[in-house]
């Protein structure tokens, strides 16, 4: 029988979050990239491939607000006022995303999206802070 390595969660991914989100329609309006929001997160609750957002933002907004960009293949999960709801999703498209979130990206290759996404799919993330998530362990 196989033991598999208990690891904890920074020795497989990064630990991150998105930036706030800047105020005011015109940040918004025409704007092509996609800006993933709590609401976005928690319309489907789960989801393996989240590429809808109501919101996107123009480029400039973008450049100006010195956001960050983040690839497909990250795992979303709430890490401030919706935690307890447990949301989780994998992203579907290159995206930015509001500072309520918390973003793993850059898994290492002992790692995939999907046993990621399925393992924190279990797990009750509700009452740990930013600083607890990156001491969870896990399989690797």
């Amino acid at each position: 029988m196989k033991h598999w390595p208990i690891k904890p969660l920074v020795e497989l991914c990064d630990v991150e979050g998105g930036n706030a989100a800047p105020q005011g329609d015109e940040h918004f309006q025409d704007g092509t990239i996609p800006f993933v929001r709590m609401k976005d997160l928690g319309r489907p609750h789960f989801s393996n491939n989240l590429t809808e957002t109501d919101d996107k933002l123009t480029i400039a907004s973008a450049t100006a607000n010195r956001m960050k960009f983040f690839e497909p293949g990250c795992i979303l999960f709430p890490r401030s006022g919706s935690v307890a709801l447990n949301h989780r999703a994998i992203l579907g498209v290159r995206a930015c995303i509001v500072s309520h979130i918390g973003v793993l990206h850059n898994l290492r290759p002992e790692i995939t999206p999907g046993f990621l996404y399925l393992y924190l799919t279990t797990f009750d993330m509700t009452g740990l802070s930013k600083k607890d998530i990156r001491g969870i362990s896990l399989l690797g």
